[in-house]
């Protein structure tokens, strides 16, 4: 398969040993990494994300990404609306960019991205509607993948997935909370 873009080629290497007497067998399975992705061609990802939240003071919050994919160096837009109608005090609104890959049964996560919205510290009003744009880092990003493989008869799941994580902190307690969206 030819590409248009550079890529590093990986070579996996299985060997299984047996008695001496027979041969070893050798598999050689070639993984190809891009460095660069295009996200124009898939359309789920260029749809928007909806979310909605409410606590226990009657703060409400909703909105939606832009995009549900992204990319490196690219900026992601968040449209929040913010319904406050007894006036709490919201002490800032964190997001976190995580990075969740399983192999098999060994989860991590990783926060790729965290900052605070702007404009938000010790907010007190009753109502905000904008959209925040926040830069991804120039950090490569491994893309999302779901990736099934099987070995001696069982399978074992390979996955790398992301997520936004809307950390809401407020006065009183109780009253925090977080909103995790799929990209």
């Amino acid at each position: 398969m030819k590409s248009s873009h550079l890529y590093v080629k990986y070579y996996v290497r299985i060997t299984i040993y047996k008695p001496w007497y027979k041969p070893n067998t050798k598999h050689i399975y070639p993984l190809k990494i891009f460095p660069r992705v295009t996200l124009l061609h898939m359309y789920e990802s260029l749809q928007p994300v909806s979310f909605s939240y409410f606590n226990r003071k009657k703060v409400h919050i909703d909105g939606h990404l832009v995009r549900a994919g992204i990319v490196p160096n690219q900026k992601l837009a968040i449209q929040i609306n913010l319904q406050n109608p007894k006036q709490c005090v919201i002490k800032r609104i964190e997001t976190v960019l995580i990075r969740h890959h399983q192999v098999a049964q060994h989860h991590e996560e990783h926060s790729i991205i965290r900052v605070d919205l702007p404009g938000i510290r010790d907010f007190n009003g009753t109502e905000l509607r904008r959209i925040f744009n926040i830069r991804i880092t120039t950090r490569r990003l491994v893309p999302s993948y779901k990736f099934i493989a099987q070995f001696n008869h069982q399978t074992y799941p390979i996955t790398v997935k992301y997520e936004l994580a809307l950390k809401v902190k407020s006065h009183g307690m109780l009253t925090d909370f977080d909103i995790k969206i799929p990209i």
